[in-house]
């Protein structure tokens, strides 16, 4: 089977883009820390960024998109500067192997979330 994505920002449940790109209708598998990265917001940007970052965690959820519903959120992505890469997460006390989109632009001038969590960044609870 293949890995689950780990979406943490506007598509987690109650951010902007969810029912827009119907994650409500994907089998959601459960919440996550992705270890060694961190959510950076940019000037001007009303989405996160995950960057590397040692020592950095961030909050996602885990869902298993059908292949209609992934390849129209990588066509997003993509269009955004982001690249899906393959990471490690850890959900229920487990590392699991999952998807992850990752930006690829500069992002020094940037803002660090602290905590990693871009629901609670934003105020919205996730549903």
């Amino acid at each position: 089977m293949n890995s689950p994505h780990a979406l943490y920002g506007t598509l987690r449940r109650g951010g902007a883009l969810h029912h827009a790109y119907r994650i409500d209708e994907c089998p959601f598998i459960g919440e996550a820390e992705l270890p060694g990265l961190a959510l950076a917001v940019c000037p001007g940007e009303g989405f996160p960024r995950a960057v590397p970052r040692e020592g950095s965690i961030v909050k996602a959820e885990l869902y298993r998109l059908p292949p209609r519903m992934a390849e129209a959120v990588r066509a997003m992505e993509e269009a955004a500067g982001y690249v899906l890469e393959p990471a490690k997460a850890i959900s229920g006390g487990e590392y699991e192997d999952v998807l992850v989109f990752m930006h690829r632009g500069p992002w020094r001038d940037c803002e660090l979330l602290a905590g990693g969590d871009w629901a609670d960044f934003k105020g919205f609870k996730p549903l």
